[in-house]
């Protein structure tokens, strides 16, 4: 694993998080790559998967992607076993979402997830209004 992945699929210390998953992936028919874990089996809320999409920074510009207002929405089902994000990108095309995404699944799937979708979506189109007020503060101090 690049040092960059490591990076962005680190674990944040979350007081208590429960032990590691084994996380397997897998692509349906349509196309799309799901992880798929066996281990853990917490309880995810939407909540939770907001405070661990924190931990996944986007790696050409350093901040997560939860404050640079990429991710446009969760859905954790009844159970928190399976989880959506819809989410989108600051650039079309960015070489490195693949990254992103497997840093995603990665780490929902070592806190129990049993299968994560990511889905990459275009519209609205980011812009930096969709930034937090911690992300525009920060990258005005970084460029």
């Amino acid at each position: 694993m690049s040092h960059r992945m490591r990076h962005i699929c680190r674990c944040r210390a979350n007081g208590g998080l429960p032990g590691r998953a084994r996380v397997n992936f897998r692509t349906t028919a349509a196309g799309a790559t799901l992880a798929v874990s066996s281990g853990v089996n917490a309880l995810l809320t939407k909540e939770a998967v907001y405070e661990e999409l924190k931990g996944i920074l986007d790696p050409e510009i350093g901040i997560d992607i939860v404050n640079l207002g990429m991710v446009y929405g969760v859905e954790v089902t009844e159970d928190g076993k399976d989880v959506r994000i819809d989410m989108t990108l600051t650039t079309m095309g960015c070489p490195l979402y693949s990254q992103i995404e497997r840093g995603i699944q990665m780490q929902l799937g070592q806190l129990g997830a049993e299968t994560v979708e990511v889905k990459l979506v275009w519209s609205p189109p980011w812009t930096p209004e969709f930034m937090s007020e911690d992300a525009r503060t920060a990258l005005k101090y970084l460029f």
